[in-house]
């Protein structure tokens, strides 16, 4: 398939093709376009705006092109580790990428379909109604039974619990004096709390003349000294709490005894002292409560996880049967009520009666589960153990049928923040979770330099984890991978452990917009070292070029070969004689043996040299600029433009184009494979421009 680009971005206009299910390797400088092109791809197959990426300055929208449809597409980028790492737990979305698999679905789905009676029954709307008015009654009356030494069994009611605060209430013939008592109405009824605030509030615009703020009639004498009462012998927030704690039992009267009623009641509406007994029987009336309560919340919490522990744990039939409800309970309950309580009772017994299909079905999915989980936690920590990150993964299953993916360092339980990764380990890890993901039926997977932030050690084992592996996750996927990493192109070309993996290698480069691709075969990557070796060889290369390679040949195969490393240099530098640094200083050499065996290795690979001929050859300006202009390698060029700017004396202005020129391209740094710099242009185009334009000003 062909995708086209316009005014993407750096991008002006560009095409690079795609072949399905094989690994697509784009590689090129950074600044080139390659993530730009990357993002536009995911917005186009989902249909998102393409003007984020619209090209600076422009007004023409930007257009992705696809030849073939692609229906779904998922990225790997630094976008990917911000929105997936650490928000939730490791992974953000670790169910989906973990466990939610067809096989999960399936299985749950045959569980499901044992528990769907029950569950439509335990969540209806009288269930839920029931569960609330006990929550509220065992909420609101906290009472306890605790074993002491000294006194045996005791029955504890808090003393800061609303019950308690509302039984302070009880009594108002005790609490109102004879002035406060005309309003002991007002202070009963339901809606009590409220009043006595509009009634307090009211006073503050009682004036001298006492008016009644509301009526204008007059006030009697009195009224002020009655407000005072009734506010310093009740307040709205107990009168509050006694009404809310009435309503609270009157509700679950329906669940109790005449009896139970009748002493609930009394304690309420009493504000003495509870007894010992009265407080046992409180203790009594809200456990057999609380038994059905409980019942009814754990029938409600029923999910696939819990099913699956409590089979594991040989405890599921056991937890329907004491889940069983005691229609007795429900007795005075409307009949709709009874008939809900007794489906749920009915389901519960289908499920029992089935329960070694139950066991059957519960098992597989059991067995097939635990065994997912430990194949995904294996495929993670074992390339986290190859490619020496200290850290193991867990994934963490919670009774709310949710899971949790963990980083706990090896041999330690504590979990590891994002605050304790490196970014190397934090983009590896992303990575592997990334892979698990877009193992899925995706139809376009995109990793956008998924490698380039690694150590050799973890790049080879991300490679080898994604790519070759037996059971690789992304084998015979389609698969476009953006790199200005060329280990990945020598890796997949030469290196045994790849040559199964099919797939097609292009060098893509940005000029002025335009950004074309080329294909890189295997001929297209060779060794540097032999390169340079084959160059110093060639007859019919210039001496310049011929004496810089030998040099940077020297350099890295035979470095003892001091004597014609400094001869080759000295050539370079345009020297009238063959130097030497002795103590930091430069120096002509002048010990004959010395000088005369570096030239016998010279001429192992250059037979005709001679060094006064040859300099005159390199001090040639304007055959150099012809070499200049004829030449079909950027780094010849610059090769080239060193030693005219070394010749002429020139000052290079730009020092950071001269920082390029004479340490990016000097030994140190050169790979050791690369592209044949004949057919691909791999030195940026503003070095080549800035090398243009200093030729241009030396020879104009």
């Amino acid at each position: 398939m062909e995708i086209k680009v316009e005014n993407l971005g750096v991008i002006t206009e560009g095409k690079i093709e795609l072949k399905k299910n094989v690994v697509n390797i784009k590689y090129g400088i950074n600044g080139s376009g390659k993530s730009t092109i990357s993002k536009g791809i995911e917005l186009s197959v989902k249909g998102e705006d393409l003007n984020k990426l619209r090209t600076y300055g422009s007004e023409i929208e930007p257009t992705v092109s696809i030849s073939e449809d692609i229906s779904s597409v998922i990225v790997f980028n630094q976008d990917y580790v911000d929105d997936y790492l650490f928000k939730d737990d490791l992974a953000n979305n670790s169910f989906e990428i973990m466990i939610n698999t067809d096989e999960y679905k399936f299985g749950k789905k045959k569980i499901d379909t044992m528990f769907v009676d029950l569950i439509a029954s335990i969540n209806n709307t009288n269930t839920k109604t029931i569960i609330e008015e006990l929550e509220a009654l065992k909420i609101n009356v906290p009472i306890e039974k605790k074993k002491t030494k000294a006194n045996g069994i005791q029955y504890i009611m808090k003393g800061t619990s609303k019950f308690v605060k509302a039984r302070k209430l009880a009594d108002l013939d005790e609490l109102l004096d004879e002035q406060a008592m005309k309003y002991k109405e007002r202070l009963e009824s339901n809606n009590n709390h409220m009043w006595l605030k509009w009634f307090q509030a009211g006073k503050d615009f009682i004036e001298e003349n006492q008016k009644c703020p509301f009526c204008l009639n007059d006030l009697p004498t009195d009224f002020i000294d009655t407000s005072e009462s009734i506010k310093n012998s009740v307040n709205a927030t107990g009168l509050k709490q006694n009404i809310e704690i009435k309503e609270v039992i009157s509700k679950t009267e329906k669940y109790m005894t005449e009896e139970n009623i009748d002493i609930m009641n009394s304690v309420i509406n009493n504000n003495e002292d509870l007894s010992e007994q009265e407080l046992k029987k409180i203790y009594e009336i809200i456990t057999v409560c609380d038994i059905e309560l409980t019942k009814l919340c754990n029938l409600r919490s029923i999910n696939i996880s819990g099913v699956k522990k409590k089979y594991e744990n040989n405890t599921l039939i056991d937890f329907l049967k004491s889940n069983i409800l005691n229609p007795n309970f429900f007795e005075k309950l409307s009949d709709e009520v009874k008939a809900d309580v007794e489906n749920i009772n009915e389901a519960i017994s289908k499920i029992m009666a089935k329960s070694k299909e139950l066991e059957s079905i519960t098992k597989d999915f059991s067995d097939k589960l635990n065994l997912l989980v430990k194949s995904k936690k294996e495929y993670i920590n074992n390339f986290l153990s190859i490619s020496g990150i200290p850290y193991l993964i867990d994934i963490v299953e919670s009774d709310d049928a949710k899971f949790k993916t963990v980083l706990n360092p090896l041999n330690s339980s504590e979990l590891i923040t994002q605050k304790s990764l490196s970014f190397g380990e934090k983009n590896a890890i992303s990575l592997m979770l990334f892979s698990l993901e877009a193992s899925k039926d995706y139809d376009l997977i995109i990793l956008d330099d998924p490698v380039s932030s690694f150590d050799n050690n973890k790049k080879f084992a991300i490679l080898y984890y994604l790519f070759t592996k037996e059971d690789a996750v992304f084998e015979n996927k389609s698969i476009l991978l953006f790199t200005h990493d060329f280990d990945i192109i020598v890796d997949f070309i030469y290196k045994d452990e790849f040559k199964k993996v099919e797939n097609k290698c292009y060098f893509v480069k940005n000029t002025g917009g335009n950004l074309v691709e080329k294909k890189i075969a295997k001929d297209s990557v060779s060794y540097t070292i032999r390169h340079w070796r084959k160059n110093a060889e060639k007859e019919s290369l210039h001496p310049l070029l011929r004496i810089v390679n030998l040099r940077k040949y020297l350099q890295y195969t035979q470095p003892s070969e001091t004597e014609a490393i400094n001869i080759l240099s000295s050539l370079e530098h345009n020297d009238v004689k063959p130097m030497e640094k002795i103590s930091g200083k430069k120096q002509e050499i002048a010990n004959k043996i010395k000088l005369d065996k570096g030239m016998i290795c010279i001429k192992e690979r250059i037979k005709d040299f001679d060094y006064d001929t040859y300099l005159l050859r390199i001090q040639n300006k304007d055959e150099l600029k012809k070499l200049y202009d004829s030449t079909d390698s950027s780094i010849s060029k610059l090769q080239i433009l060193r030693m005219i700017v070394n010749l002429t004396g020139r000052k290079v202005e730009n020092q950071v184009f001269w920082d390029y020129l004479t340490e990016y391209y000097h030994v140190e740094n050169n790979e050791m494979t690369s592209l044949d710099e004949k057919k691909f242009d791999v030195v940026p185009n503003y070095i080549m421009k800035m090398s243009d334009e200093i030729i241009g000003e030396i020879f104009k």
